[in-house]
């Protein structure tokens, strides 16, 4: 599902604000709250994406916020051992 409701205007070599979307695919910057690239953002939710269709399930995952958060700014996931490399 799309909500373009959360959508933004993208003018090259610019910085976005607006902290949006689902907190399980939000890139580090987001999550730190800083300013950042809308495409590059975009790809890391692909690359979430890519991972969950890979996988089965999400790279980052928590029901407390707070660790979830965390796990997403150090990097912290696992490549199943089926994953070859």
């Amino acid at each position: 599902m799309i909500d373009f409701g959360l959508s933004n205007y993208y003018k090259p070599n610019s910085q976005l604000i607006t902290a949006c979307g689902s907190p399980c695919y939000a890139s580090p910057e987001i999550i730190k709250s800083k300013p950042y690239n809308g495409l590059k953002t975009d790809i890391w939710s692909s690359g979430i994406v890519l991972y969950a269709m890979i996988v089965g399930n999400l790279p980052f995952e928590d029901s407390n916020t707070s660790i979830l958060y965390e796990k997403i700014k150090e990097g912290d996931f696992e490549i199943p051992l089926h994953v070859s490399e």
